[in-house]
């Protein structure tokens, strides 16, 4: 039977103190009354007038029966008042909602310990923000009435529906144990998405028999990235949204690595640079031990005055290692700092040993034109380890022009003169003249555009660094049509323009599942650009930057809020492999067509192995490097779009202790009882 929501339900928040605190106290106070007087023997004259006395002294038993008293039934009550207020009282009314969904925040600043428990009994220590808002979730699904549909939402990366709608809570609550924390950033604007989802049809537009919004509590300690200035956050419909803070009234101090990478030097390729950023949001400079190992082994350490928080945000401070390193291996930096958070105290990048580049050029079929001959010479320049020149036909045969994975296992690097594959390459490319299968994005003749000066370029990116546009003309420049947002939803790519004409793109970067790509909306025939020195650089540029790792120039690695997309040798499609990591966190993975695996972001900081049943294991590095999780911020606010909801504590919402009624109903009573003793003692 559901307990109606206006009726106060009684519960008592340390019973057990009460039970002990009656076991002791009640038997002290029975006993008073019933232990007898004993009078001590007198000599008198006569008995006359000690009748009473004479009777007493005839029984000789301790204990006598317990006559009717007020006083003793005052003292009792009084005494029942504070037994009560020592079980600490409180009342609680049960929640209101048909449907509820509850939306745990289980992203890395959730795992701060810096929060006190529920219970905070003198002397125990904090908990982890997480652990207390696993306890407020279990809180409000005990108060849930039986009828109630209750959702139960985890929020990292992605928001992911741990429950479906239930009115099984007992379910909902095993559910709940099972929700482990990350080292993810909040995927805020996932979860809204997901809300708006069930939130649809609820409109007053709809069907009478439509069900109403759904109630969303938000326990959480408001530490989301804030709304994109020109989008917003995506709308959640008619649902009702509460943000119920997690975290302690001051935002907890912590110092963390956010940002890392290591690179070596291109003229001395055994001399690497680890560069590191820390934050910290400490409120005085910390002195904090930083030390460098490779491969495990700790080969150098420094001590680092990082700044305090200030008015313009958490101080920041910088540093640099160096060291000579030929044979490549495991990067690690740790911090040796007592914090709120640990999952930034450490940072590990992978480091191949330095080698050129394995390089595929492609060219149509033909003769060898004089923008191809400049390609072909300015790629020889870069000494790569393996240079192979196809012609189409060529390429196709072997499998160049599709997603063999065998085929493109020998190279870093595939470069495309005038040829469009049939599929997407499982390796880094490069086109000149064509395009790559991606939906949305193309390249086509216009035989009627006039020529066109390059007249914006990217100076500042990687690929367009020392490079002068200033003087290239381009005769025939091709139409370039860039995914829109909706196919690009479809199939997740960053596209980014790194030099146009008068009115087109003529270069562009495509990133999609961790691989790059560039693409030339011209042929080289078509241009000046092969004769000017830029070309080379420009080059030069493009194989360092698609295929770093192949050339260990630059270390690789993971954030907790990437999607790797992972490869091993030999890997071949529906090939299996399994990933471990930190904890034991085990996770069996299936090779696509193209040979990659994509596991999604992984959930934990540290360092991953990807076995195969071969035993080959490749080293997968994953650190937060997040500035906002680092800071672990505590918000009073969150910003949902159409307006902005206000932080309800935790022990707002908690059932309102009254043992203070029971003390002052004691208080009362032993007046009470005073004033009948004095009375009967007057008369």
């Amino acid at each position: 039977m559901d307990v109606p929501p206006v009726l106060l339900a009684l519960q008592f928040l340390a019973p057990w103190a009460g039970i002990i605190g009656a076991a002791i106290s009640v038997p002290a106070l029975l006993v008073l009354y019933f232990l007898k007087l004993r009078r001590r023997p007198m000599r008198v004259s006569s008995t006359l007038l000690w009748e009473q006395s004479v009777a007493d002294l005839q029984v000789n038993a301790p204990f006598r029966m317990i006559r009717p008293s007020w006083l003793l039934l005052l003292q009792l009550l009084a005494l029942a008042c504070l037994l009560l207020a020592l079980a600490r009282p409180s009342i609680d009314r049960p929640m209101s909602g048909s449907r509820v969904i509850l939306v745990l925040d289980a992203s890395a600043s959730m795992s701060a310990r810096d929060t006190p428990p529920m219970d905070a009994r003198l002397g125990a220590n904090n908990i982890t923000r997480f652990e207390r808002a696993q306890d407020e979730a279990r809180r409000i699904l005990a108060r849930l009435p039986d009828r109630t549909e209750v959702m139960l939402v985890a929020l990292a990366a992605r928001a992911q529906v741990v429950t479906p709608f239930t009115r099984d809570h007992q379910q909902a609550r095993h559910a709940l144990a099972t929700i482990a924390p990350t080292d993810q950033p909040a995927g805020f604007d996932d979860a809204l998405r997901m809300i708006s989802a069930f939130a649809r049809g609820s409109s007053g537009e709809e069907a009478a028999d439509a069900p109403e919004p759904p109630r969303v509590i938000l326990i959480s300690d408001g530490s989301f990235p804030p709304p994109d200035p020109e989008e917003g956050r995506p709308p959640i419909g008619n649902a009702m949204l509460e943000y119920m803070r997690i975290g302690p009234d001051v935002s907890g101090e912590n110092v963390g690595i956010v940002a890392i990478a290591v690179r070596r030097d291109y003229e001395d390729p055994a001399l690497c640079r680890i560069f590191l950023r820390l934050q910290s949001t400490r409120a005085k400079r910390s002195a904090v031990g930083v030390s460098l190992l490779v491969n495990g082994v700790a080969t150098d350490a420094t001590s680092l005055n990082v700044p305090s928080i200030g008015e313009a945000g958490p101080g920041e401070a910088t540093h640099r290692f160096e060291l000579r390193n030929e044979t490549g291996g495991v990067i690690t930096i740790i911090l040796a700092v007592d914090d709120a958070l640990r999952a930034d105290d450490q940072a590990s990048v992978l480091l191949d040993a330095p080698r050129g580049p394995s390089i595929a050029l492609v060219r149509a079929d033909g003769t060898v034109t004089i923008g191809a001959g400049a390609l072909e010479t300015a790629l020889e320049t870069l000494d790569p380890a393996r240079f192979d020149v196809l012609t189409a036909a060529q390429a196709d045969a072997r499998g160049l022009l599709g997603q063999s994975a065998d085929a493109f296992s020998a190279y870093d690097l595939v470069v495309f003169d005038r040829v469009k594959p049939s599929a997407l390459p499982p390796v880094a490319s490069m086109s000149f003249g064509a395009t790559i299968p991606v939906p949305g994005l193309g390249v086509m003749a216009n035989p009627d555009a006039a020529p066109t000066p390059i007249t914006f370029w990217m100076r500042a990116h990687p690929i367009m660094r020392y490079v002068t546009l200033s003087d290239i003309i381009v005769d025939h420049p091709m139409r370039l049509t860039v995914p829109s947002p909706d196919a690009m939803a479809q199939t997740p790519a960053t596209v980014e323009e790194l030099a146009s004409g008068v009115d087109a793109p003529l270069i562009v970067l495509v990133e999609r599942g961790g691989l790059r790509r560039v693409l030339v909306a011209f042929a080289l025939d078509d241009t000046n650009w092969w004769r000017d020195l830029s070309f080379p650089t420009f080059i030069a540029n493009a194989v360092a930057y698609l295929a770093p790792t192949a050339s260990g120039i630059e270390g690789r690695s993971w954030r907790t809020a990437d999607a790797p997309l992972l490869t091993w040798p030999g890997a071949k499609p529906n090939a299996q492999a399994t990933l471990i990591g930190p904890d034991d966190w085990t996770l069996a993975l299936h090779a696509g067509e193209d040979g990659h695996a994509a596991p999604g972001p992984l959930p934990r900081v540290g360092l991953y192995e990807l076995r195969t049943d071969a035993g080959a294991g490749v080293i997968v590095p994953v650190n937060l490097l997040d500035p906002l999780e680092s800071a672990v911020f505590v918000d009073d606010q969150v910003d949902i779009g159409a307006r902005v909801a206000s932080a309800t504590d935790a022990a707002a919402l908690a059932p309102r202790e009254i043992w203070w009624w029971f003390i002052l109903a004691a208080l009362a009573l032993t007046s009470l009882e005073w004033i009948v003793f004095a009375r009967r003692m007057r008369i």
